[in-house]
């Protein structure tokens, strides 16, 4: 096949023009994303009573749900927290199960126990959990308008914005809707003898649509419908009860009122250190696919269009960008991509010469157009991860072309025709090359089949990377040779300044050589000094020289601060801490805006789990973003404000900096498992106390740190009973006085608008004690029924697997690692459980083990194929033994090498590590295929390894210093990958060097007679 295309250059022009345009067609459509979309086996069911206490919500919400929940087939995990007025119950399948099918079962499951929920309970919402689901821009809109006209003017935009392909749904956050509020007066139900519940009824029941059926008419079957709808205008004249001739209207009952909904939360925004003015959010969230830099470019002209007219002077700027995020990326990736196509471009300009150079540098945008097409045909996005995936395999793509530009070189100055020196340079170089390439794609092939979210996260690097390799080996075999056939030429007999150089450098190693081969001690002595240096590089992580984390935090321009002051501070005490961090942000100079909530417990929205309908009036948070040209780093703005932050009084603010890869658990998280939450109170104390004792820890958490308080009213069941009353009648009138019911919903203006039910605002717990209940026989008030007690209440309870626990994290220093820390407090930990009670541990220590035992079984799998490629290759046990030796060398070299440059040995530090084995092997391949060769020739074993030595240590060099000039702009380019890039770096430049010395000497020491014969008979 080879030899096809080299014989038919014309043809082989066209399969290039074919490249060129499909690849270019592929890139032009990719779609352009931040981050890959991970599908994950997660859903959720919320569920909304307002008003309820986190133990009614437990028992009257979460438990039943729960128990229908737990027969669903792939269920690994059920987690849950029942808070006030809201239950949310968290569901982990396995990672093979179908997760749409698994949703669906989770929506049967919940629709049956609906019915059994109480009267006031929201219809519990099932949602399926997508980290993707987050929008891909928030804006925020402020003016001195009042609200009234902004939300006029948000709707108006997000109107605009939800016409344009591609958004799936738009978000206002901060707006306020119109309700009717029938706010009763205790004093006139008394009165009339009417009660709350005959209001209520009388307002539902004057609301009626029903199908009657179909009549016959005139020969037509015509459907016929009952229609009673009430009207805004018609509440005053609504009717409750009739006393003979004398009507009691709600209005004698009721004052009925038109007005904006209760305001629950406050946002504001400053833009470039203005004063902060009340705003709006707008959240744009796409659908699967679609080009996000392409939608907010139409969102940007639609924004640009209206200030013209409708939004003219109302500042409208982007909190979140995702589009600039992929533009930024797609400039520094590039960047890097254009550097080290420059850098090899110079290292083989200087050491080839230029032809060869431009051959060989010919072989990176084919290779890539071919990859474009491949991730287009796969229905993959251009993101972060592609794009990183792509230079990485720059750096290695190039040894095929530089080892077969090399051979051709090396050829045509011996005075060979060009014809000849194509095919006998394919003829020698194929299956080396071959070898390599499929012992490098065994490597990143096993990442594929990776477990859990960080498996699906980083599947973009390996089928990136095996598509890219696999371009590179077509291109390197059947196109250059082509090529190179009609640019290089031999050149004149004059050593350039660099050939001197390196003729000398290949001397010195010869004579190295020699000597290493002269004595067996030496090479044992060399062997061993290795071996001793890879048990010293593996204690660096237990020593604590080499940190261990899963992703390192990045220098984001984006940041955010969480705020949460004691369950039941008013929004006006919140606002409060909220202004007071405002005027610190105020005063510093690297940042460019930011937003501010006060009532909301997230950074971003809640989407469709349907939690922004809750108040919490105790959490606020902000989101920062940073100049482009800020002095100092996010990570550094971080660390100040988190020690600042920490003197706000009767405040908890923790600062949070934003990492890369897929969201992670807590450095350290643990659950205590039993029923009774005094005495998981008690160990969770004791827990927390612990923690936050050990050097290193920050943010420690408990889900029953925080007790609220709650008045109980406990019914005397012979007196409800003796007055012939129930007590769920009492309980919904408590609940209407206090918390309200939508009784209704009316259409206003053609706008649906909930119709609120309450009686006076401002009611305090007297007024609910005063409530009259109205009798078949005579008027009580509702003291008459209850006993009332304060009493202290948890403000969550959490459960996982159907059991209550309660969930314990901290964060760490930089710097500390989970590995660290919990051996001492699992030492220390030591209370003396009840029966029924225990502990397991989880949090980013689990996630890390898992996710490194998952990376771990990868490389197995991978060195597996590599020696089962190396066996065929070499039909010899022991030389493939000896090839694989290189990889614990390239280990000596990243542990090392990360340490005295300070990187942690982080999730893709690890990912370098397992993409290496596959690197590293293929000088060895190519330096053992010289000296069998050399074997072959006659040469005695001592000759064929010093003369391979020589022969293949500018290749091998070459080689090496190109991968690492590919890869060194990629690993300076981003602080979050950058240890992906130096582990390869140091790794490859470690195993280079050691391979030219220490594989030699395995072969001399190990390598025995009877085998030289065999390769001298095959």
């Amino acid at each position: 096949m080879w030899e096809f295309l080299v014989e038919r250059f014309r043809f082989t022009l066209l399969i290039i023009l074919m490249i060129v345009l499909m690849g270019g067609f592929a890139l032009l459509s990719l779609p352009r994303e931040a981050s890959p979309e991970v599908k994950v086996p997660f859903a959720s069911v919320t569920t909304i009573y307002p008003g309820a206490s986190p133990v009614d919500i437990e028992k009257l919400i979460t438990e039943p749900i729960e128990e229908n929940l737990s027969g669903i087939t792939d269920l690994k995990s059920m987690s849950s927290g029942s808070s006030e007025s809201m239950s949310n119950i968290f569901l982990e399948f396995e990672t093979d199960a179908d997760i749409k099918d698994r949703v669906r079962a989770v929506e049967d499951a919940v629709s049956q126990v609906e019915r059994s929920l109480p009267d006031g309970a929201e219809d519990p919402i099932v949602a399926e959990l997508n980290f993707n689901n987050q929008p891909i821009l928030i804006l925020s809109l402020s003016s001195d308008l009042p609200h009234s006209e902004l939300v006029l003017q948000a709707e108006l935009l997000e109107s605009k914005i939800s016409e344009i392909n591609g958004i799936s749904s738009v978000e206002l956050l901060g707006v306020r809707d119109k309700v009717i509020n029938v706010s009763l007066d205790p004093a006139s139900l008394t009165q009339f003898g009417i009660s709350v519940t005959e209001v209520m009824m009388a307002i539902q029941s004057a609301e009626s649509n029903l199908p009657i059926g179909s009549i016959e008419s005139n020969d037509v079957s015509t459907n016929l419908r009952f229609s009673s709808e009430l009207e805004l205008e018609s509440l005053n004249t609504l009717i409750v009860r009739q006393n003979g001739n004398a009507s009691i209207y709600l209005r004698d009952l009721a004052e009925i009122r038109f007005e904006l909904e209760e305001e629950t939360q406050l946002s504001r925004t400053s833009f470039q250190a203005g004063k902060p003015q009340n705003a709006i959010s707008i959240n744009v969230y796409k659908g699967s696919g679609g080009d996000i830099i392409e939608m907010v470019n139409q969102i940007d002209e639609i924004i640009a269009t209206l200030q013209e007219d409708e939004l003219s002077g109302t500042t409208v700027f982007a909190s979140l960008d995702s589009a600039q995020d992929i533009r930024d990326q797609l400039r520094d990736l590039s960047l890097s991509g254009l550097q080290t196509i420059i850098l090899v471009g110079l290292i083989l300009f200087f050491v080839l010469g230029f032809r060869e150079a431009l051959v060989a540098g010919f072989s990176i945008p084919l290779t890539f157009l071919i990859t474009f097409f491949g991730l287009s045909v796969t229905g993959a996005t251009l993101n972060f991860l592609s794009l990183f995936s792509l230079i990485l395999a720059l750096g290695i793509l190039v040894d095929t072309g530089i080892v077969i530009t090399e051979g051709m070189h090396s050829r045509l100055d011996a005075g060979k025709s060009r014809r000849a020196v194509a095919l006998e340079t394919v003829r020698e170089y194929q299956w080396p090359l071959i070898s390599g390439t499929m012992t490098t794609v065994a490597a990143f092939l096993p990442m594929l089949f990776m477990t859990g979210i960080i498996g699906e996260f980083i599947k973009h690097i390996p089928r990136t990377v095996v598509m890219t390799l696999l371009a590179s080996l077509f291109v390197g075999l059947g196109i250059l040779p082509s090529i190179g056939s009609r640019l290089l030429q031999a050149r004149e007999k004059k050593v350039s300044w660099s050939e001197r150089k390196l003729n000398g450098v290949r001397e010195t190693y010869r004579n190295l050589l020699d000597w290493i081969l002269a004595y067996k001690r030496r090479q044992t002595a060399l062997i061993g000094f290795m071996i001793f240096m890879f048990f010293v590089s593996m204690s660096l992580p237990a020593l604590g020289i080499l940190n261990m984390t899963m992703f390192p935090p990045a220098d984001y321009y984006l940041f955010f601060i969480e705020i949460e002051l004691p369950k039941g501070s008013q929004l006006s005490e919140t606002e409060a801490v909220v202004k007071e961090i405002e005027l610190e942000l105020l005063q510093e100079t690297d940042i460019e805006s930011f937003v501010s909530t006060v009532g909301s417990a997230g950074t971003l929205s809640s989407g469709d789990l349907g939690t922004t309908t809750i108040t919490n009036s105790h959490l606020a948070n902000f989101t920062i973003n940073l100049k482009d040209d800020r002095e100092r780093s996010a990570l550094d703005i971080v660390a100040d404000y988190q020690e600042r932050f920490i003197a706000i009084k009767g405040a908890d603010v923790e600062v949070i900096g934003v990492s890369d890869g897929p969201p992670t658990a807590a450095a350290i998280e643990f659950k205590i498992y039993g029923d009774d939450l005094d005495l998981l109170k008690v160990y969770s104390d004791e827990a927390v106390a612990l923690l936050e004792s050990i050097e290193g820890t920050n943010n420690v958490n408990s889900s029953l740190n925080e007790k609220s308080y709650e008045f109980v009213m406990r019914v005397d069941h012979q007196k409800v009973q003796a007055a012939g009353l129930n007590a769920s009648t009492l309980a919904q009138i408590a609940r209407i006085s206090v918390s309200g019911i939508n009784a209704a919903t009316i259409s206003v203006d053609g706008k649906d608008t909930d119709l609120i039910l309450k009686t006076s605002s401002d009611t305090d717990i007297q007024d609910v004690l005063a409530l009259p209940i109205i009798s078949p026989t005579n008027t009580f008030p509702l003291s008459y029924f209850v006993e009332l007690s304060y009493e202290a209440a948890p403000s969550t309870i959490a459960r996982s697997d159907g059991d209550r626990s309660v969930n314990i994290s901290s964060d760490l220093d930089s710097g500390v690692i989970a590995t660290t820390i919990l051996p001492e407090f699992q030492e220390k930990f030591d209370p003396d459980f009840a029966d029924g009670y225990r502990i397991e541990f989880g949090g980013e220590a689990e996630e890390m083990a898992e996710s490194f035992a998952s990376l771990g079984r990868a490389m197995i799998a991978g060195m597996f194929l590599i020696l089962i490629i190396l066996v065929i290759q070499f039909n010899s046990f022991k030389q493939s033994l000896i090839i694989l030796f290189t990889i614990p060398l390239a280990l000596i070299g990243v542990f090392f090498g990360l340490s005295a440059v300070m990187l942690p040995l982080s999730f893709p530090a690890f990912i370098g590590i397992v993409a290496l084995a596959g690197i590293v092997v293929n000088n060895a391949i190519i330096l053992i295929d010289r000296i069998n060769k050399n074997i072959l020739e006659g040469m005695t074993k001592e000759e064929a390894i010093s003369s391979a030595g020589a022969s293949r240590f500018q290749p091998i060099l070459l080689t090496s210093i190109t991968t690492v000039a590919g890869i060194l702009p990629l690993a300076l380019s981003d602080p979050g990958w950058g240890p992906l890039g130096f582990s390869i770096i140091f790794g490859l430049l470690f195993s280079t060097l050691l391979t030219l010395l220490v594989i030699p000497a395995c072969y001399q020491r190990f390598i025995k007679h009877q085998e030289l014969s065999e390769i001298q008979d095959q």
